[in-house]
């Protein structure tokens, strides 16, 4: 292994360490055991059995390493002032060159790749001793019933014309920002990575929020709910 290499497998290591002493780690991906700087959902988990090289794989490891580098920003951001003190100025920036080493040096290494598909499980959050001993299925029973029956008063409000709605302040309309001259960019075929992902711009995604934002009645009965009213990126007719 480079000196270079070992570096940045030192480099994870020490602010794994801070994250995990500090209980900052970011929930919404998995570490993958072995490439501490790659990690994976259950959506790129499923890829795994798909990707045996080419275009195909160096399209799923930008992803793991996205997953990674987007985990470590808010990680990052929550560590104390006095423990992120510790760390260099450009740490991010370092973390990013390393990564990509890392990911270079792997993406050759035929053993590597293949310890890297069969490491990149998302864990089963389903406890399979529960499963076997009926647990799930029973309390399921009388949970799918509360459910319903929550799902069935939150439609007889949904369903009932305005003028029957009890409103105890100023009834507001949220409507959605006019279109503008992008919309015509949503309905043009969209790029796809290799894996067939769609990789939408900005502009595209700014598009399909206008489209599809929601119009709302909101009887603003104090300052929470004028704060709710005045979030950007929206306005009020």
């Amino acid at each position: 292994m480079r000196a270079g290499d070992r570096a940045c497998e030192r480099l994870f290591a020490n602010v794994d360490g801070l994250v995990a002493g500090h209980d900052v780690d970011d929930p919404g991906a998995y570490r993958i055991p072995d490439f501490p700087y790659l990690r994976t959902d259950r959506f790129l988990a499923s890829f795994r059995d798909e990707v045996r090289g080419g275009p195909r794989l160096a399209a799923w490891v930008g992803r793991l390493a996205d997953r990674d580098r987007q985990g470590r920003r808010y990680e990052l951001a929550n560590l104390p002032r006095g423990a992120r003190a510790g760390l260099p100025d450009d740490i991010g920036a370092r973390l990013d060159g390393c990564r990509a080493r890392l990911v270079e040096r792997d993406l050759v290494s035929p053993a590597r790749r293949r310890l890297l598909r069969r490491n990149a499980r998302a864990p089963d959050e389903v406890s399979l001793w529960k499963r076997v001993l009926g647990i799930y299925p029973i309390s399921s029973l009388f949970v799918s019933f509360r459910i319903k029956s929550l799902q069935y008063d939150l439609m007889q409000g949904h369903r009932a014309p305005l003028s029957r709605l009890r409103v105890e302040g100023r009834l507001r309309h949220w409507g959605r920002l006019p279109a503008g001259d992008d919309m015509a960019h949503v309905d043009v075929p969209w790029p796809v990575d290799a894996l067939g992902i769609p990789r939408p711009d900005g502009r595209r995604l700014e598009a399909l929020f206008r489209r599809h934002a929601p119009l709302w009645e909101v009887d603003e009965r104090d300052a929470n709910d004028r704060a709710t009213i005045s979030m950007p990126g929206r306005s009020m007719v």
